[in-house]
């Protein structure tokens, strides 16, 4: 997180220096990341504020999901929030969880990218044998943000990228120290 970098910088800034330099001249550019460390996430397309041409591009990669996200503060020294300044268009791909290699997710990553490549033009002459997902779209007000009043550790109970129903039991709050379910996490909303 120090992009743009810095060409005379301490270590780190001039690696993003090198690299964004490196790929700022290509049109289409790609940012794979795994969640954090307590999340588990639907492999997704991640957009900050597109544009129109980024919104139709997202759905070449014939993953579950596109989600709109709004820029703020914390991702201005992103490698995707470098890449805005030099026009094409950007794209965030989101999977799994951090800490640990989720060989399913890897997979459907890798054949999004294929099929990026192939639906785009960039290649041509590959055959993807799976059939993929239905894509959803969700825009800034159809994403919703569960927290729970209780601390410790979660614990879910549904596969990552399934329906919920409004009301159903997504996992458990247990307690760090006792091991002891503190709170049930329910949806407050069907998605």
């Amino acid at each position: 997180r120090v992009f743009p970098g810095l060409e005379g910088g301490e270590t780190t800034q001039r690696i993003a220096a090198a690299l964004l330099k490196l790929t700022r001249s290509a049109y289409y550019r790609v940012d794979i990341h795994s969640s954090n460390p307590d999340i588990e996430e639907l492999p997704h397309v991640r957009l900050y504020e597109p544009n129109d041409d980024e919104r139709a591009s997202a759905c070449l990669f014939g993953l579950p999901a596109v989600i709109e996200r709004p820029l703020n503060r914390i991702f201005s020294t992103t490698l995707a929030h470098a890449w805005r300044a030099h026009g094409g268009e950007n794209f965030v791909l989101q999977a799994g969880k951090a800490g640990d290699l989720q060989p399913r997710h890897c997979e459907e990553l890798f054949r999004a990218l294929v099929a990026f490549l192939q639906r785009s033009g960039v290649i041509g002459g590959l055959e993807l044998s799976d059939e993929e997902e239905d894509l959803h779209y969700f825009g800034l007000r159809q994403t919703y943000a569960l927290l729970s009043e209780q601390a410790g550790f979660f614990v879910c109970r549904l596969e990552v990228g399934r329906w919920v129903q409004t009301g159903q039991l997504v996992g458990h709050i247990y307690d760090g120290f006792t091991g002891d379910i503190r709170a049930d996490v329910i949806t407050p909303v069907a998605g």
